[in-house]
């Protein structure tokens, strides 16, 4: 499209000249001696002849009376302000057909042929049949002012199933909204799927959904759309895969964030070493978005994590989450070298700290004068954690031993034995060594 013509749209005695912007009828050279059938969309392709700034006022020559390219004119941005439009001369033929009522005498100056021509002499009449009388306009005052006998629009209904990507959709307060384009109306469709399970948080969660539905990412829509003229009238939705959305389907979802922290552990770019809930969340999940959407405190992680099938240290989770952790202070996460947590354990003159592992083969404890303060004991934890992650659990623990590095402090490991044996109670030994420290 050239820089000369435009699309405008015609609609309920509005001219628009872009999707947003429009003057009235009146404010053409149409004046008031005619409207437009309410019932039809019109598109014309327009060429700009002039721009009259003192007075806002564009001149304009139709060009395209029955455009079919539409979709431009969705993109048109205003440059400068219009007030009116003056049309150069119309074509009757043309323009006649999307009027509802206009006075022909007042359209002479700027229509072309708006009179038939004279018939003639040796033109033979053709008798007129009633319904040829039923097209014709009827005069209904002394001006010549004519309305054309509309006709009754049937509404249509179309039923229509596609499928839509979970992504694309968003996710409000009692439903998801969708659109589509269809090819027997101009502008998108606006859908909204009800649910009343669902709430705008799951916007941030919704590419987890295809997870918990067989890997399928899109979900089915069957959707019934009725149009009346160029009008859409209703359209409804409905979606056998949002309707499946419930607590339990949240609560598959919510297992399956979690599972995924242990991911984080491969990540190479993790400078923080201790994590609380939210800590770990935020590092799980991209800028801009709701990390701890369902408020997931660490006691929530830690009781997923260790019902995992096969961990083999499940018993030792139990115990230090539930009865000897201390609430003063949160569980804390780690993410390197493995996934683990740290334990607070309050005993009568020590602090201990207790690092346990998922899946791991041994318990880590270090404890601490009680005159110091928890937040200094757990920035040096963190600074331990930082230590071993770098440099291995082995050497660690072999400096220590020497002397070389945290000789201030109480540091003891409990090994896993036996863990999977059927004739050792292995974790009624661990207790037993675990409970030997805590003075």
């Amino acid at each position: 499209m050239s820089k000369q013509t435009r699309i405008i749209k015609i609609t309920d005695n509005k001219l628009y000249y872009t999707p947003q912007d429009f003057i009235n009828v009146s404010d053409t050279n149409f004046l008031s001696f005619a409207s437009f059938n309410v019932r039809f969309e019109i598109f014309w392709l327009i060429e700009i002849l002039n721009y009259k700034k003192a007075e806002n006022i564009l001149v304009v020559s139709v060009i395209d009376y029955s455009l079919e390219e539409k979709k431009p004119f969705f993109e048109q941005k205003a440059k400068s302000k219009v007030s009116g439009f003056e049309f150069c001369k119309l074509k009757w033929q043309m323009l006649e057909p999307v009027l509802s009522f206009y006075q022909k005498n007042k359209l002479v100056d700027i229509v072309d042929d708006i009179y038939e021509p004279e018939k003639d002499d040796n033109e033979i009449d053709t008798p007129l049949t009633e319904n040829d009388i039923f097209k014709q306009h009827t005069l209904i005052d002394d001006d010549n002012l004519q309305e054309i006998k509309p006709k009754i629009e049937q509404v249509k209904k179309y039923t229509k199933h596609f499928t839509y990507y979970f992504k694309d959709a968003i996710f409000k307060l009692g439903y998801v909204e969708i659109y589509k384009f269809f090819d027997f109306v101009v502008d998108k469709v606006d859908f909204k799927i009800y649910n009343d399970n669902i709430i705008p948080e799951y916007d941030f969660i919704k590419n987890y959904f295809p997870k918990v539905f067989e890997n399928k990412k899109q979900f089915n829509v069957k959707a019934i759309i009725e149009i009346k003229g160029n009008y859409v009238v209703k359209a409804r939705a409905y979606s056998k895969e949002i309707s499946l959305i419930n607590d339990e389907l949240i609560s598959s979802v919510k297992k399956l964030r979690t599972l995924e922290l242990m991911k984080l552990s491969q990540t190479e770019d993790v400078d923080k070493s201790l994590f609380t809930a939210d800590e770990i969340w935020d590092e799980a999940t991209d800028e801009g978005q709701d990390g701890n959407i369902f408020n997931q405190n660490e006691e929530d992680i830690v009781n997923i994590l260790m019902n995992l099938p096969d961990v083999r240290n499940k018993k030792q989770l139990e115990y230090l989450a539930g009865s000897k952790h201390n609430a003063k202070e949160k569980i804390r996460f780690t993410l390197r070298p493995l996934f683990g947590f740290i334990f607070y354990i309050e005993g009568e003159i020590m602090n201990h700290y207790c690092w346990e592992l998922l899946n791991s083969h041994a318990t880590y404890i270090w404890s601490f004068e009680k005159g110091e303060r928890t937040d200094v004991q757990l920035k040096r934890i963190e600074e331990i954690v930082n230590i071993i992650r770098d440099t291995g659990r082995k050497k660690y623990k072999s400096a220590y031993l020497r002397n070389e590095m945290d000789a201030d402090i109480f540091f003891n490991t409990i090994n896993h034995k036996h863990a999977k044996s059927d004739f050792k109670d292995s974790f009624v030994m661990w207790k037993h060594k675990f409970k030997e420290l805590l003075v």
